[in-house]
């Protein structure tokens, strides 16, 4: 009998380790499943800001090349402007030279 009560005890430990054993595996696997959707999660966060990124960079340089351009347009009107006037004031110089060299001959 002693013996008897002794096995049950130890047994009815045991039962109870494996109880606990088997509450600690649920509870590592429901860890388990939340660390792989925290790490799916943030690998689509990832891809997500990496796409953004790329997108922004694109659009960066889209910009830069168009306020490039703009400046370059800005410039190349600027000169114009600026040729027109040399063009102009050389005209109006020749007409003055003309006007001049006609008077000393007369």
């Amino acid at each position: 009998r002693e013996e008897a009560r002794g096995l049950a005890s130890a047994l009815e430990e045991a039962c109870g380790e494996v109880k606990r054993l088997r509450e600690d595996n649920v509870r590592l696997e429901k860890m388990l499943e939340g660390t792989q959707f925290q790490l799916e999660f943030a690998a689509e966060e990832k891809e997500t800001a990496e796409r953004e990124a790329e997108a922004l960079r694109r659009s960066l340089a889209d910009s830069v090349r168009k306020g490039l351009l703009d400046t370059a347009r800005e410039e190349v009107a600027a000169r114009d402007a600026i040729n027109s006037a040399l063009t102009q004031e050389v005209d109006s110089l020749r007409g003055l030279l003309e006007a001049s060299e006609g008077r000393q001959r007369a």
